[in-house]
């Protein structure tokens, strides 16, 4: 790889070995994987939705980026619950869903509803923020 000032930089495996640590983090010294994060999600919701979750696990942002990760995620995800039928999609723009949605939500017009407003007025508070 040429960088801007001439040199040349030689990767070798490094590129793919830096990242298998969001599959296994224990190699360095971690506990929590990608896969472990997203089964931990969608086991939390409701039995009636994880087969609809686990068949539409929407990947963004940069590590999302990386070659095979969206097949990579759904085979760890099968190994670990073959119960549920696993597909990580990646779709195009993905690198810069979070800049679209900030955009979005910095142009709409929202009522928000902090954490003290929740846990001293509750639901009370979230209708009376979307106006019902």
């Amino acid at each position: 790889f040429e960088l801007g000032d001439g040199n040349t930089v030689v990767i070798g495996d490094q590129r793919t070995r830096c990242t298998e640590i969001l599959f296994r983090p224990w190699e360095i010294g971690q506990e929590v994987s990608v896969q472990d994060l997203v089964l931990k999600a969608v086991v939390s919701c409701d039995l009636d939705a994880r087969q609809a979750l686990a068949g539409l696990v929407l990947l963004i942002g940069g590590n999302s980026l990386l070659e095979g990760f969206a097949a990579r995620l759904t085979a760890e995800l099968q190994a670990l619950d073959a119960s549920l039928p696993w597909t990580c999609h990646a779709t195009d723009g993905r690198e810069n869903a979070a800049w679209y949605g900030g955009s979005l939500l910095g142009c709409a017009t929202v009522n928000w509803v902090d954490q003290e407003q929740y846990f001293a007025e509750g639901m009370a508070a979230i209708h009376a923020a979307a106006g019902t």
